[in-house]
Order: C-alpha cells, then structure tokens, then sequence
C-alpha cells in the first residue's frame, strides 16, 4: 500500500476482513527528514514526564523551530496510537 496514494490506501482497506476502528496518518517528521530541516526526535529517558513536557511545550524551551516541534508531537502522537491499539487489541487499528 502507498499511503501517499488515496486510491492504493481505499484498495488495501477494501480487503481487510474487518472494518477500521481507528487510522493514524504517521509523518516522516517521526523519524527526521535532514533535506526538510528535521531532526529526528531525541528523547533523553522516554519517561512520563518527558513525554507530557513536549505535549504541554516546555521541552522546548522560549524559541524552537516549528519542525522539530512537529517532528516531537508526531513521533508522540504515534507512541500514543501504538500504546491504545495494544490496550484495545480488540480495535482495529491501521
């Protein structure tokens, strides 16, 4: 499946024998794009706390770049998504 692709996405989910519960459109901020000015997140412990001081925005400070910010709350949105579908596994998840 090309997920850039709309059609290839309706084709794939056209087969699954069940229906989607929930679809998380990832980024490539996630995992850092160098020729967009992107690092890839960097997190120190991964803890709790870390992950709520990108959510409320502290970790990053007075000034930061839009994109890393967004590259922080996607990769952060999908550890999220990736920790509801293991809590609901009877959720469908894509």
């Amino acid at each position: 499946m090309d997920v850039s692709d709309p059609d290839s996405v309706r084709t794939a989910v056209s087969k699954l024998s069940a229906p989607i519960d929930t679809l998380y459109a990832g980024s490539e901020g996630a995992r850092g794009v160098e020729a967009m000015g992107m690092d890839r997140p960097d997190l120190k412990t991964s803890s709790v706390d870390e992950f709520a001081s990108i959510i409320d925005g502290f970790f990053f400070g007075e000034e930061t770049d839009p994109m890393q910010a967004y590259a922080y709350i996607k990769y952060t949105a999908a550890q999220w998504m990736s920790s509801e579908a293991l809590k609901n596994l009877c959720s469908n998840t894509l």
